[in-house]
């Protein structure tokens, strides 16, 4: 999919909600509202629909709640996907989605860092937690004595249940005596500034519309190419800085996007004097 649309494909990047039901009454299919809304019961003896009033429905926590651009078709195509990843769970590895953090999870150091941070980690590692949702806002950073520029990412997570995860993780490491969140509507992340080897961090843009993987089978996409409500999935580090005794901040470190399905994105115009050249050598 084209990363960079030449026309809008929907409302621009402020739309009205809309719940989308995959599991749909096929005989109502020229009825938008009956088909959007109907779905099987999980909870019945015996098979059961159920069409769901869309005038009084308030979405459920595990419900995803969508862009208002994203069609039946884009959400066939992510749907499966999109559970998989929220609801991946690999005991023995340390990828985890928001809500599950494993209750074995401790806070360390990790490496030569200073004593003062401390990472949620398992088993000694950090862990990796998956957050999805679409982007609300994107910035590249560059300020004075920092190594490299940073990405920061704002996410509107889809789940109520990760958006009361998010603020859970946030406040597990945060002490600061602020009222603690009961939820996290935007999750808001940025990459380190260090001299690592190898990709930058706040390059670390991966194309995952066809599958996610290992980073060597993702091509590489340009941070500048990302745009409020691109569907992404970010990789977290839950980081906790003690400022002084006793008393703590907490943050989440974004190690890498990855883009899961392109939103609409404005038409590009080209200036007619935006490549004039410079008539002389001075």
């Amino acid at each position: 999919m084209n990363p960079l649309p030449t026309s809008f494909m929907g409302p621009p990047a402020t739309p009205t909600r809309k719940r989308i039901r995959i599991d749909s009454c096929e005989e109502n299919a020229d009825n938008d509202e009956i088909r959007l809304f109907a779905l099987r019961s999980p909870h019945s003896t015996s098979p059961k629909r159920i069409i769901v009033d869309p005038s009084v429905y308030v979405p459920q926590p595990h419900d995803i709640v969508a862009e208002s651009w994203v069609s039946d078709n884009t959400m066939r195509h992510v749907y499966l996907r999109l559970y998989d990843l929220i609801n991946y769970n690999n005991p023995t590895g340390v990828w985890f989605p928001l809500h599950m953090k494993p209750s074995r999870a401790t806070w360390s150091v990790i490496g030569e860092e200073p004593t003062k941070y401390t990472h949620l980690t398992v088993d000694g590692r950090r862990i990796l937690f998956l957050a999805v949702g679409s982007i609300h806002d994107c910035t590249i950073l560059i300020r004075p004595n920092e190594l490299s520029p940073r990405l920061r990412v704002q996410l509107e997570l889809f789940r109520q249940v990760d958006r009361a995860a998010a603020a859970d993780l946030f406040n597990s490491g945060n002490s600061h005596g602020k009222v603690a969140p009961t939820a996290m509507t935007t999750l808001s992340a940025s990459t380190r500034s260090d001299s690592t080897v190898g990709i930058p961090p706040y390059k670390r843009v991966y194309d995952a519309t066809q599958m996610y993987a290992k980073k060597s089978a993702m091509s590489l996409v340009e941070p500048i190419a990302l745009f409020p409500g691109d569907v992404v999935l970010l990789e977290l580090y839950m980081v906790r800085t003690e400022e002084q005794v006793g008393l703590t901040s907490a943050a989440f470190h974004l190690n890498a996007v990855n883009v899961l399905t392109w939103g609409p994105h404005p038409t590009r115009v080209a200036q007619l004097d935006d490549q004039l050249d410079f008539p002389d050598v001075i």
